[in-house]
This record gives C-alpha cells, sequence and structure tokens, in this order.
C-alpha cells in the first residue's frame, strides 16, 4: 500500500523551489500533508496536498488521523526544538520518520538559533536519517541522497538567429549568499547577452541587466525555458553544505549552468564551476557560442535518472516499505 507523508518544512509555502515543496508537488497526486513553517494560521492546497500550520493542534490531528490504514511517514527538515518534539509525537504515535538535513544551519549566516545537539537528537531518534549535502552526509554520519528534478523540458528552446543569449538566474537573490557582483560583472563583460535574474523584491533593469520580482514556482520554471545558460552565483563558507534545486531543474531544462567551486552541484559535465569573476568569464564564452543538442540532450537524461520519485522510492526502500 502507498505510504501516506506527512512533510514538516523548512520554511513557509511559498509555490516556491525549496527542496520540502518539491517532495510535496511529487506526493500532491497521492496525497500527502504539508506543514509549513509560518507562525500564522494559513491552509492552502496543492491538487490532494493539504498544507496547514505548523501549531501543535494542527500537527497533531495530521499526525493522528488513520489515512484509510495506509503506513505513514513524517519527513523533518528544521532541527530546531518544535521539530524535535513533532519527530517524538509521530514516533509515539507508529509513523515511520526521517531527518533530512538540508542545509549546514551551523554555517548558515543569520541562524544563531541552531543546536548542534537538537539536530544530532532527530538524527538519532529518526528511523532514516539522511542529507541533502556530501558535507553534511560526512559531517553527520549518514547516507548522502541528493536534491532531484521536478519536471523535464521536453526539447532545448531552438535559438533564432539574430537573438540575443539569455544568462539567467532563479531563486532568492536579495540574500546575502547571492553574489551579485558577480552578475554585474559579467552583465558588463557581455553586453550583447541577456542577463535575467528572477527572485528579486522588486522590478529593475540596468542596460542588459534584469531583475524581476520573486514569484511562483511554475512561473519560475517557464521563465527558465528561455535561458540559454543558468547561473547558480552563490558565495559564502556555506557553500559546500548547501545543494540548489535549481541546479537540477536547469539539468531538466538541458541548459549548461556555472556555479562557484565548492557549492555541492551534481556531478555531470553541463555543470560548470569557477574560481572568480575573470574564471567565470572565460567558462561562460563558450558557451554563449552554443551547445551540442546531444549534450543537452544528456543533461536531460541525467536528470529523468534523478527525480522526486526516485528519492521517494529510495527512502521508502530504506524504511522498508516499498510501495
Amino acid at each position: 500500500m502507498t505510504p501516506f507523508w506527512v512533510l514538516f518544512s523548512q520554511n513557509n509555502w511559498n509555490d516556491g523551489g525549496n527542496s520540502t515543496e518539491q517532495y510535496g508537488r511529487a506526493l500532491a497526486a497521492a496525497g500527502a500533508v504539508f506543514v509549513h513553517g509560518a507562525n500564522r494560521r494559513t491552509r492552502h492546497r496543492l491538487l490532494d496536498l493539504e498544507i496547514i500550520p505548523r501549531d501543535e493542534e494542527s500537527v497533531r490531528a495530521a499526525l493522528a488521523q488513520p489515512r484509510d490504514g495506509r503506513p505513514r511517514i513524517a519527513m523533518f527538515c528544521l532541527p530546531d526544538t518544535a521539530s524535535l518534539r513533532y519527530l517524538e509525537m509521530a514516533r509515539a504515535m507508529g509513523i515511520r520518520t526521517v531527518y533530512r538535513c538540508v542545509d549546514d544551519w551551523q554555517r548558515f549566516p543569520g541562524d544563531a538559533w541552531y543546536d548542534a545537539q537538537t539536530e544530532r537528537r532527530m538524527v538519532a531518534l529518526a528511523d532514516v536519517a539522511v542529507a541533502s549535502s556530501r558535507r553534511m552526509a560526512e559531517d553527520l554520519g549518514v547516507p548522502y541522497l541528493p536534491n532531484a528534478c521536478q519536471r523535464l523540458a521536453p526539447a532545448p528552446r531552438p535559438q533564432r538567429p539574430g537573438e540575443p543569449r539569455v544568462v539567467g538566474f532563479c531563486g532568492l537573490a536579495d540574500l546575502e549568499r547571492f553574489d551579485g557582483e558577480l552578475v554585474r560583472e559579467l552583465a558588463r563583460r557581455f553586453p550583447r547577452v541577456r542577463f535575467e535574474i528572477v527572485g528579486a523584491t522588486e522590478d529593475a533593469a540596468d542596460g542588459n541587466l534584469t531583475r524581476r520580482r520573486q514569484t511562483t514556482w511554475e512561473a519560475a520554471w517557464q521563465l527558465m525555458q528561455g535561458f540559454d545558460v543558468g547561473l547558480v552565483p552563490y558565495r559564502g563558507a556555506h557553500l559546500a553544505g548547501m545543494q540548489p534545486v535549481k541546479s537540477w531543474e536547469y539539468l531538466g531544462l538541458g541548459i549548461p549552468q556555472m556555479c562557484r567551486r565548492g557549492l555541492d552541484l551534481p556531478e555531470h559535465a553541463s555543470v560548470h564551476r569557477y574560481d572568480d569573476a575573470d574564471d567565470c568569464a572565460a567558462a561562460l564564452e563558450p558557451l554563449l557560442r552554443g551547445v551540442d543538442p546531444a549534450e543537452r540532450a544528456d543533461a536531460r537524461a541525467f536528470a529523468a535518472r534523478n527525480t522526486w520519485h526516485d528519492r521517494i522510492r529510495q527512502l521508502q526502500a530504506w524504511l522498508g516499505m516499498d510501495s
């Protein structure tokens, strides 16, 4: 019988692209619950995915519901005291549990709330614990389970004669980790290339560099189909402990991507790494001349072997709950 999942998110439901939201999308057709991280009482529904607040009354009711006799799995991502309490609650109800380390919290900027003992306790209590980056898997002594691709593009976007190349980014573009200086420098060095940043707090345009407001995941995915090259321009000490989901979306679209060396991205030939602006520009230049269709097809094939459904099946297998 297909398990029923209750997903505890590391943040709010934003109809965006974070990894827990992507697990929710993959599970939506079969029915699941997504517990968002907001203090407000927001409730929402996506297909058969019920999105509920994190208060104890809502969580207890969601965990206790029998779900037509389906085996139940609760997955946790945020190593805080509330999540630990809910994990213990799920175990007491006979629900199988997963702890998934999604970020290197101890090195993450601004996360003074983090307590290593709480995370270690959640790792020890969960039936299965995994990490989405290699460094965190090694630090915690748990299996590495990377992020994945939600959707594959049917075919590469054809390049029309005279149309400028587009280098783009979709994500949170106003956080400290986003390297805006690098993007501005690339736009200066490649004046005939369009640079599209999707995920800013406000719309803005400066020459060949355009910034767009944050949008839904569906709208962002549509915009990414217009990219010729994808950017993951992150910087900071926590790079090796994070694996941005957008990298997998670029793979599913069959487009090459650029990231700073040290960021834990998928090992594929279409992922190009740089050390600084000069290195990035040198690697970007040949990609702007075009990418062999066979290389783009190989990227999409790689993504097709690494979907969120694949990750769900792997977790269920580790739990001894193959559907």
